[in-house]
């Protein structure tokens, strides 16, 4: 009993190596992933071959495919006798059927054993003339082409134009569509060719097969400007020595006034509805993020994957619905759980609002502050006894909803000019009541802890109680 696991080589028989040369003498049947492949025609003369061909064209799909091949050859290796398995190439360079025999074998404890053959990768490297480490060499699956420009890029199987056409798409995406591509056929075979070609014009090849291949060189600084990384590598080398002067004086204090800049530019262009505007705006956003980053670095106080890790790790563990176990089935409940984790993250002495920045603007100030008091339970209204905007409650509800937003423009805009004629400063009358709110919120806090509870484990009455005490 047992799982034999041949690796057939690229193409031609020389390249088989000895140890598969062996197994196929001293067997006397041999099952093969697809007879449509080179080597087939030199299989000794005494084997039975069989091929799953016709049970993939009976499948219908790559992964019916699949799964049919894989249960054909999981009961042949109950045999006494076991199986003899022969794939292209080797069999753990692209082979969805041997990982999923081997991790069946892992399990079960059915012996599978895998002889190593020449993958499609040596003798595409001897016809591009690449050394595969020193130039970082990433080695995809054409069905997932998912690559870093800035390091090259060899594509197995694109089998078909219509693969090819997918590929190109994909490839557009960072690339330039003059790039040159090189299309390896036959490597390592008597039929071995290569063929430069622009990715824009990938689809126009119309001789793609099994054994075809596909070189994408790296972009170069200038090109590689569609991904994070090529545009971290940018402001990388305007702050190096030789780069752009301006950049390379600026210091974290020195551009904060362009992070706010570009963050209000952002959102003018939502507000505008351009979205191309936005792409752009974000993208100066972005620039400052990753000059900031860089200066940080230079200074040896953080890295781009420094801050990158800090979001990330906050994410999974600020999201236990999506990453762990925890259940939230509406945004309320989400923000409710995201409220308490911040809770439980912050220090015991730490308020609830020692997050928001002071330098906010005092409406935006009071928005966000209202929103994180309001989620533990501390409501303006509540507290208070009465909010003094509560008249224009009524009347706001009265309106359509497409016209609340305009009414209650309109009577900020009236707060305003009330304020210029009394010639009082509103941006300041609003940062003083949001000191004020903020200084009883955090005494409710203290008081709170004093009782050895959170605020939002207090009932409203004592929650009122306790506000109202406060000065």
């Amino acid at each position: 009993m047992g799982i034999t696991i041949a690796g057939l080589g690229p193409g031609a028989w020389g390249q088989v190596t000895l140890d598969v040369h062996a197994a196929l003498e001293q067997a006397q049947e041999l099952y093969l992933r697809t007879g449509r492949h080179p080597a087939v025609a030199h299989l000794p003369g005494h084997l039975t071959v069989h091929s799953f061909d016709d049970l993939s064209a009976r499948a219908g799909s790559l992964e019916g495919a699949r799964r049919a091949i894989v249960e054909q050859v999981w009961t042949l290796g109950q045999q006494p006798q076991g199986v003899l398995y022969g794939v292209p190439g080797h069999p753990l360079v692209g082979e969805a059927t041997v990982r999923e025999l081997l991790a069946r074998g892992r399990d079960s404890g059915l012996p599978c054993r895998v002889l190593s053959g020449l993958s499609f990768v040596e003798p595409a490297l001897v016809a591009l003339e690449v050394d595969a480490l020193e130039a970082g060499l990433q080695v995809v699956d054409a069905l997932h082409p998912r690559v870093e420009p800035d390091r090259p890029a060899l594509l197995a199987r694109v089998e078909h134009r219509r693969l090819a056409a997918a590929v190109k798409r994909a490839l557009l995406e960072v690339y330039p569509p003059a790039h040159r591509v090189t299309v390896v056929q036959g490597a390592g075979t008597p039929q071995e060719r290569t063929h430069a070609i622009a990715v824009a014009a990938l689809d126009d090849w119309p001789d793609w097969d099994g054994l075809t291949c596909l070189y994408v060189p790296a972009l170069g600084l200038d090109d590689n400007v569609a991904t994070l990384e090529g545009v971290r590598r940018i402001v990388e080398r305007l702050r190096a020595p030789g780069g752009c002067p301006w950049d390379r004086e600026q210091t974290h204090e020195s551009l904060k006034p362009y992070l706010l800049e570009e963050a209000y530019e952002a959102l003018h262009a939502l507000d505008e509805g351009d979205m191309a505007k936005l792409a752009e705006e974000l993208g100066d956003l972005l620039m400052n993020v990753l000059i900031q980053a860089q200066i940080a670095a230079e200074s040896g106080e953080f890295t781009v994957h420094d801050m990158c890790r800090a979001v990330g790790e906050k994410l999974i563990r600020r999201h236990p619905h999506v990453f762990g176990t925890a259940h939230a089935r509406t945004a309320q409940e989400v923000l409710a759980n995201w409220e308490l984790l911040k809770a439980q993250e912050r220090r015991a002495e730490e308020s609830a609002l020692a997050g928001i920045p002071h330098a906010m603007p005092a409406l935006a100030y009071s928005r966000t502050m209202l929103a994180k008091a309001g989620r533990l339970g501390v409501h303006l209204e509540a507290v208070a006894g009465a909010n003094p905007a509560h008249p224009l409650r009524a009347a706001l509800e009265q309106c359509p909803p497409p016209e609340r937003l305009r009414r209650l423009g309109e009577t900020l805009l009236g707060l305003v000019d009330l304020s210029e004629r009394l010639a009082l400063d509103p941006e300041e009358a609003l940062r003083l009541a949001n000191g004020r709110f903020r200084r009883r919120f955090m005494a409710l806090e203290a008081a709170a802890r004093q009782e050895g509870r959170e605020i939002a484990d207090l009932p409203p009455p004592t929650i009122r109680d306790l506000w109202q005490s406060q000065e």
